[in-house]
């Protein structure tokens, strides 16, 4: 049985009804990838919902189809209201306007849903969209992986469909007829009377279709009352139902009632009421009550499905309009319903899975509020989904779906209670009658229900997007700046002129549905000087590079792609033109010329009056600025008014919010991105300041937000490598690591060889001298010459030197061709030997003796590589470049490594590689070398990424905790890229994050050890050096996770001393807090240490071993750090430090690990001035009280420097003139020392642990130290204090801190 097709998509919606298909509109609109799948074979063509409010009518308007809602509906001006009279009669007792004058330019109309639909479906296809409803498609299994819902690029919702038959798309029919006995089509499949959601029997019954499944982003669930999604994600609807059974008919009425025409209210004296509802095409919907409809069980007291009829329906009716008569000889379509009033327990899953419309909620259908509150959720959530996944605004966005249509869900539940037990129940016969209705009463809700009924009034509550006083004391807006505009509620619809053309528009015409926010700028009268000047301003700073609308702007686009600009001033509009405005008012664009449709004036029209937009909003003189959200709804007010300079100001004394009070006069510089990007973008109605300063009262910074950008975490810096060329290193990168232990070591102990060292700025980067000719030459210089046995040897060599790296070369297949592909002369073709020669090229490069060989081999497979496979994304192309990749790394070349893994990993994305989906399309061999490419291109970028301290190329998109799939170097992948991205990316580290990224660590651990367990034991002669390499970067993880606190804690130990070149008594640092991630710090680096040492005692470890290299370098510098914390008390750092450096001198051939190696001899020198000078500070305060109670006939030297014995040249190193008893042959002083005799520096350096060297005596000892102190709150204020602590060599930097958040 093959396997289901796989695909990804940005959004799935599930049912293709008015809301499932209002939320496709939004998208396809918006440019966001979507499908929508719905179980039913065919659209609506009658029948079901038909009433349109106000405020859907200016949705359509604002989508580009109210004009045809409102050509084919049928208009509702008038109800009538029917009561019965003293004799029980019913007649006309009163009328009134069916929707109130004057809140909207749409009145309510009618139509049916088929219509509607179709508008929909044509709105998605004129939007340019590829979306199309997919009918007939039933989803099967719904799951989320948890694991990933806060990813923002993944997709963790995973949806299996399957396509039905015709017949089973097919909804079944009841039995109705008209009166000619031809079949009607009924909605008593869609109806609550309904058995529960038909989905799994649909597919319980269905043959093994065609099944796909399909990973997206989100989901949105648009399936109806008996929501299939709902009850998988396991929701629920919580509510009462009643016991009116009420049923409808969509017929062409004969009658002799006279307003058959109007909609009319109903009740008769004991049977029953009526809605009615006249249509379009002469059809006329009755809501009618049934009083006689069998029960059978009380499964929800419904009724009996087979004893209901459209006959039954029209019987009811009936009785209840007699004496008027009434019958049908066309009759369109009927249903059943019984009335309930439910909401669900919550609209979304993990803010990935949404509800929408019935599936949501539910209520009767005489309010003719269902299918409008429907579309308007997924119009609500349609703009911010999208948003969210065009990466314009934060996810957080997207809560407020359900704080906002969840309040209109209750309030609607809440009129719809009332409203129909009114409508249902008995009229009262007088004012004894206390079990009746009130006609008066009915007459009083339904006149105070039209205007939440018109959907004008719904009002959204504070939230990211809707900045209201929520009573806590946060006050955000200012309602006075356009107090007849309320925040939250839909702006007004007023007439204006375009500026240059005087054309009355609609405001609401100028506020499409295309996900754009709008700033509507009012400036009042800009023929007064004052107005013209704060204009000026207002306009300077929009076109303020830093500004929002810059900011926002996406790279390539349009400035008005995310927020468009619209001017409405109220000056004549004959004495300006649209040039009086500043440019950024009004765009201009190459081919079009200037926007002349950005300039609209409140003034009078020729032929359509004044539509006295300042008025009506009640604006004041001064002018003001709204910011209006894509949904034409108002979320913020701040005004902005010249301030008095004080600090709080006089406004805000005056308002009783001194402690609120804020400046702000960067006009739009950078937010802080803790604020969330919906923050950034909230609406505001703000009044136009004199002064260009801003006075708003807000909320405090939380601390999070106050050290969310200190100088402290600029640490990325360009360094100089071999060539003097600038070469930049990030974060992570051990060089960055090292900048702070010589800043630290400084402080301490002022200048040594470790501080001093003349290549302090350097990076080593062994590159070649012939970059520019090595291909001319490589092509016409034949490989080198090897015996058989001898490239056998450096197929060995590659194997250990790449063991647990490289696990995607067929070595044995290799090994069958090896003598043909080194052979020059044969015949095979030129592409089949890229491969053998890298691989020989990486075995000779890491053999003692045929490394003479190794760069023959190499320009050989990289000319060939270059010449046949630039062009082509292949399996060998990846292949290749990873191996290449390898070379340059173990040549010392790390930045050539970088270049050429870049292309490996474009060629890896272009075949698909990185998705396991798609591996499992191929066979079962290359779907396994896929995923063995997969994983060693994620080892090779991850390394690179963090020892350079660059960007991660690869992103993982598997689940790498899954069992039943499990790799151990991708789950370890996955722990070191959330490292990089979510701190060294970040430049900030929480508590929440260690948290989440060391459970995440402890797994991996776990499983490991239970592998090593289960494993079979082997004596090896030699170190496994995958599993060297494993352990290591597992270590590594753990290393760059907790190295912020580390720097913290030791930097915070050091600074407490005074002057810091004279050092007192050693004591621990300050752990209190930190303590357990300062010792992982520690730790994991001896860890590391120990488990590398084995390289450093054995002759037949590969000569070239990178990343154990990298390993050993930044283990010896955290070791070294510790130092200058005093964690020498808790951890054996000497013995350690040394080890490194003998792990390090062990590869003498590589010149990366030559000059660690000298760096580490530098520290190990002055790690052990700063043990000993401790260790005399200690004996000196002991001496002095022995002293006073013994006497002492000895006493300290004096200090002829800081922290320094008058003799110290005779003991070594601490001459101030660093003496040739350090120095490498030749007698040279370091500083003068040639780069070609780098590596030989170290001699003589390795015994410095021995006590060799270094000066015995005691400095000078701080009165009053106390090392356990508190610690600064901020760390980064402490630069401020003593910038010399922390300096750069030469880039003028700041150090390597971050900033710690919360609770660690």
């Amino acid at each position: 049985m093959s396997l289901p097709a796989e695909s990804k998509i940005d959004v799935l919606i599930i049912g293709a009804g008015p809301a499932g298909l209002m939320m496709a509109t939004w998208l396809a609109r918006c440019g966001v990838g979507t499908r929508i799948v719905d179980k039913r074979g065919t659209k609506i063509f009658n029948g079901q919902a038909d009433g349109l409010q106000c405020r859907t009518l200016e949705i359509f308007d604002s989508l580009g189809f109210a004009h045809r809602a409102w050509r084919e509906s049928n208009h509702l001006l008038e109800i009538c209201l029917w009561n019965p009279d003293e004799h029980g009669r019913i007649r006309r007792s009163g009328r009134i306007p069916d929707t109130i004058p004057g809140i909207s330019r749409f009145q309510q109309v009618v139509l049916h849903q088929g219509r509607i639909e179709r508008f929909l479906l044509d709105a998605v296809e004129e939007a340019g969209s590829d979306i199309r409803v997919e009918r007939g498609v039933a989803p099967t299994s719904i799951d989320i992986d948890e694991s990933r819902v806060d990813d923002d690029d993944a997709h963790p919702v995973t949806v299996r469909l399957r396509r039905l038959s015709e017949e089973e798309a097919t909804p079944e029919q009841a039995a109705g007829s008209g009166d000619d006995g031809a079949p009607v089509q009924d909605g008593l499949f869609r109806s609550n009377l309904a058995p529960r959601d038909d989905t799994d029997r649909l597919l319980s019954a269905a043959a093994a279709g065609t099944e796909e499944v399909v990973h997206a982003r989100y989901v949105v669930g648009a399936d109806g009352a008996h929501s299939w999604t709902r009850r998988q994600i396991g929701l629920e609807l919580e509510g009462d139902s009643t016991d009116y059974i009420w049923g409808v008919l969509d017929m062409v009425p004969i009658t002799d009632f006279p307003d058959i025409r109007m909609r009319c209210a109903i009740h008769s004296a004991d049977a029953g009421s009526i809605m009615v509802i006249p249509r379009e095409n002469k059809l006329v919907r009755l809501y009618i009550q049934l009083t006689t409809t069998e029960r059978v069980g009380d499964e929800a007291a419904r009724a009996d499905r087979s004893k209901l009829s459209p006959r039954m329906i029209l019987e009811a009716a009936q009785r209840i309009m007699a004496p008027y008569t009434i019958s049908y000889r066309k009759l369109d379509w009927w249903t059943a319903y019984q009335i309930g009033q439910r909401v669900g327990t919550s609209f979304a899953v993990h803010d990935r899975v949404f509800l929408a419309g019935d599936a949501v909620h539910t209520h009767s259908p005489k309010a003719g509020q269902g299918m409008n509150v429907s579309m308007q959720d997924s119009f609500n959530l349609g703009w911010k989904m999208a948003s969210v996944v065009k990466g314009q605004a934060h996810r957080c966005i997207l809560k407020t779906y359900e704080s906002e249509r969840r309040q209109i869900a209750q309030d609607l539940i809440a009129f719809d209670h009332k409203f129909s037990r009114l409508f249902s129940g008995r009229p009262a016969r007088d004012v004894m009658d206390t079990e009746g209705i009130s006609m008066q009463e009915f007459k009083t809700a339904f006149e105070k229900g039209h205007m939440f009924a018109s959907g004008i009034a719904v009002d959204y509550g504070s939230s990211v997007v809707v900045a209201k006083d929520d009573g806590h004391g946060r006050v955000v807006s200012d309602q006075s700046a356009a107090p007849h505009v309320p925040v939250g509620r839909r702006i007004p619809s007023v007439k204006v002129l375009n500026q240059a053309d005087a054309r009355p528009w609609h405001l609401h015409e100028l506020l499409p549905s295309n996900g754009r926010w709008r700033v509507l700028l009012f400036p009042g009268d800009v023929t007064r000087d004052e107005q013209r000047q704060r204009l000026a301003r207002v306009a300077a700073a929009f076109d303020d590079k830093a500004s929002f609308l810059r900011r926002h702007t996406p790279v390539g686009g349009r400035c008005d792609d995310v927020f468009e600009v619209l001017t409405i001033h109220r000056a004549p509009r004959t004495q300006v033109t649209i040039f009086d405005f500043p440019p950024v008012l009004r765009p201009y664009d190459e081919t079009d010329g200037w926007s002349y449709d950005r300039i609209f004036v409140d003034d009078v029209s020729y032929h359509e009056g004044h539509g006295e937009m300042y008025r009506a909003f009640g604006i004041a003189p001064a002018g003001c600025v709204m910011i209006v959200r894509p949904d034409q709804h108002v979320s913020c007010k701040k005004r902005k008014e010249r301030c008095d300079g004080r600090q709080p100001c006089g406004r805000c004394n005056e308002r009783g919010v001194e402690d609120k009070c804020r400046f702000d006069t960067d006009h739009g510089v950078r937010r802080r991105r803790a604020r969330h990007l919906g923050t950034a973008k909230q609406s505001a109605a703000t009044a136009l300041d004199a002064e260009g300063v801003v006075c708003s009262p807000q909320s405090a910074n939380t601390a999070w937000e106050q050290q969310s950008s200190v100088a402290g975490l600029h640490q990325s810096r360009l360094v100089r490598d071999k060539r003097g060329r600038f070469i930049f290193l990030g974060d992570s990168a051990n060089l960055s690591l090292l900048r702070v232990v010589r800043d630290v070591a400084r402080a301490c102990h002022g200048e040594s060889r470790f501080v001093a060292d003349p290549l302090r700025a350097g990076f080593v980067e062994a590159s070649t001298d012939d970059s520019g000719s090595w291909m001319d030459a490589a092509g016409c210089e034949p490989a080198p010459a090897v015996s058989a046995q001898e490239a056998e040897s450096l197929v060995d060599m590659f194997e250990r030197a790449t063991s647990g790296l490289v696990d995607s070369v067929d070595t044995v297949e290799l090994r069958a061709r090896l003598a043909a592909a080194l052979h020059h002369k044969s015949a095979l073709p030129a592409q089949e030997r890229i491969v053998p020669y890298l691989v020989v090229a990486i075995g000779a490069q890491s053999s003692p003796q045929l490394g003479h060989h190794a760069e023959g081999f190499f320009r050989r497979g990289r000319y060939l590589a270059a010449r046949h496979l630039t062009d082509d994304a292949s399996i060998m192309t990846v292949q290749a470049y990873v191996l290449i990749t390898i070379y340059l790394l173990s040549a010392s070349r790390r930045n050539t490594a970088s270049m050429h893994l870049r292309f490996a990993i474009g060629s890896l994305y272009a075949l698909g590689i990185h998705r396991k989906a798609v591996a499992l399309r191929f066979t079962k061999k290359e779907a396994l070398l896929r995923e063995k490419l997969w994983t060693t291109v994620r080892i090779l970028d991850l390394f690179l990424s963090a020892s350079l301290g660059r960007p991660v190329a690869t992103t993982e998109t598997r689940n790498t905790r899954r069992q039943d799939e499990y790799s151990a170097w991708n789950d370890l992948c996955a722990i070191l890229e959330d490292v990089l991205t979510q701190v060294y990316e970040r430049r900030t580290i929480t508590a929440e994050v260690v948290d989440k990224i060391g459970q995440h660590q402890r797994e991996w651990a776990d499983g490991h050890t239970r592998a090593q367990a289960t494993a079979q034991p082997a004596a090896m002669a030699a170190p496994d050096i995958g599993t060297l390499h494993m352990k290591q970067m597992y270590y590594w993880t753990i290393m760059l996770l907790t190295r912020p606190f580390l720097i913290e804690r030791v930097v915070a130990h050091v600074h407490q001393t005074p002057n810091n070149n004279n050092l007192g008594r050693c004591a621990l640092p300050d752990l209190s807090v930190s303590k357990t991630l300062v010792y992982a710090c520690v730790n994991s680096a001896i860890k590391t240490i120990r488990l590398l040492e084995p390289l450093a005692r054995r002759a037949d470890v590969p000569a070239r071993l990178p990343l154990l290299v990298d390993a050993a370098f930044h283990s010896a510098l955290t070791v070294g750090l510790a130092h200058f914390g005093d964690l020498h008390l808790v951890f054996p750092l000497a013995k350690h430090l040394d080890l490194a450096h003998s792990i390090l001198s062990a590869f003498a051939d590589d010149p990366v690990a030559s000059r660690n190696a000298a760096i580490v001899s530098f520290l190990m020198e002055v790690c052990q001035l700063h043990i000993e000078r401790r260790h005399a500070a200690n004996m000196d305060l002991e001496c002095e009280a022995i002293g006073k109670l013994f006497g002492q006939i000895d006493h300290p030297r004096e200090q002829t420097g800081p922290g320094r014995p008058e003799d110290a040249g005779e003991a070594g190193p601490y001459d101030a003139g660093f003496p040739d008893t350090h120095a490498s042959p030749g007698n040279l002083p370091l500083d003068e020392l040639p780069d070609s005799q780098l590596p030989n520096a170290i001699v003589g350096s390795a015994s410095v642990y021995a006590g060799s060297g270094v000066s015995q005596s005691p400095p000078q000892m701080i009165p009053g130290l106390d090392p356990f102190g508190p610690v600064p709150t901020a760390l980064d204020g402490s630069l401020a204090g003593d910038p010399q602590l922390f300096w750069l060599d030469f880039e003028k930097d700041v150090s390597s801190l971050f900033t710690i958040i919360g609770p660690t």
